[in-house]
């Protein structure tokens, strides 16, 4: 949730309220650092699949996530009044429309994102991923209906393409839920489709358009951040899959190499007996005479003696 220290600052100081002593965001930091946990430019907990499992956790705290939503309006009525820009966003609006799209403002980002249009199109692209680049826990998601224009929106046929760009951003930047692969071309289309209104620099939206198209044909978010390198990085590294950085379970074969490795309980001498084509048995005269001995053994082995005897 929290992007900077200052979202993290700001969240803990509401919920330390009264407390003594009170955390700050610098220990949670040094925390995270000392634990090994990665760092990312735009995201105050680094780690995706860490991130995952706190953002569904705070969602699901109370009923209808209103713990989440409460928090998410507490953050973007702070970037109201609050001057600050974070490093994560171009422009102190951005961040706060980024918190109030998670928190139930889509129809206000879209009015935000149509308003900006004219004359800045490529920091309007910019602002766009930067506005997208959020969440969706808990709640039926329907981005994928209003990106290919199957639900109602009213307003200008640009408003209506805004709104479409929009979510179809926003399932690419968000890469916890499946995208078909018949959306990839979405966001390039719906960029070339605003290069045929009457705003200003609007041509400037074409080379974005081709830029957008390869990290989208590969499922790739679009705003590029440390976050997106981790799951490759997990994957080289050898790491079992099945956790939130979404990568793959390993399959039947390299799961059965593992598990020898694994069995702790098994006795070591098992597995280190020597073949029994190797083994030479041992002379009548070095064995000694024991009570569970065949019967032939113990002959030979006391008329040796006999002989052998003053």
């Amino acid at each position: 949730m929290a992007h900077d220290l200052e979202c993290a600052e700001v969240l803990l100081r509401h919920h330390q309220a009264g407390r003594v002593p009170r955390l700050t965001a610098h220990e949670v930091t040094r925390l995270l650092d000392d634990t090994g946990r990665p760092s990312c430019e735009r995201h105050f907990t680094g780690d995706f699949g860490l991130r995952q499992l706190l953002v569904h956790r705070l969602y699901g705290l109370e009923r209808d996530g209103a713990a989440w939503h409460a928090d998410h309006h507490l953050l973007r009525d702070h970037h109201t009044v609050s001057d600050a820009s974070s490093g994560a966003f171009h422009s102190v609006t951005t961040h706060r429309m980024n918190h109030h799209l998670v928190s139930g403002g889509v129809d206000d980002a879209v009015r935000h994102l149509t308003a900006t249009l004219p004359g800045h199109p490529r920091q309007w692209c910019e602002e766009s991923l930067e506005t997208a680049q959020a969440p969706y826990p808990g709640r039926p998601d329907e981005r994928r209906k209003h990106a290919q224009g199957l639900l109602r929106v009213d307003g200008t046929a640009p408003r209506r393409t805004a709104d479409q760009l929009l979510h179809a951003v926003w399932l690419s930047e968000e890469p916890t839920r499946p995208t078909r692969r018949e959306m990839a071309p979405t966001p390039e289309q719906l960029l070339r489709q605003l290069t045929t209104t009457d705003f200003d620099s609007t041509a400037e939206l074409g080379p974005t358009a081709t830029k957008w198209s390869h990290p989208a044909a590969n499922k790739q978010p679009l705003l590029r951040c440390d976050c997106t390198h981790q799951p490759s990085r997990r994957r080289q590294q050898g790491y079992p899959a099945g956790y939130p950085d979404g990568t793959d379970y390993p399959d039947r074969e390299r799961s059965s190499t593992r598990r020898p490795a694994r069995r702790h309980s098994q006795p070591p001498v098992s597995t280190a007996s020597p073949p029994t084509s190797t083994r030479t048995p041992a002379t009548p005269t070095s064995r000694k005479p024991t009570a569970n001995a065949p019967p032939s053994t113990p002959q030979a082995t006391t008329s040796t003696h006999r002989k052998s005897a003053p």
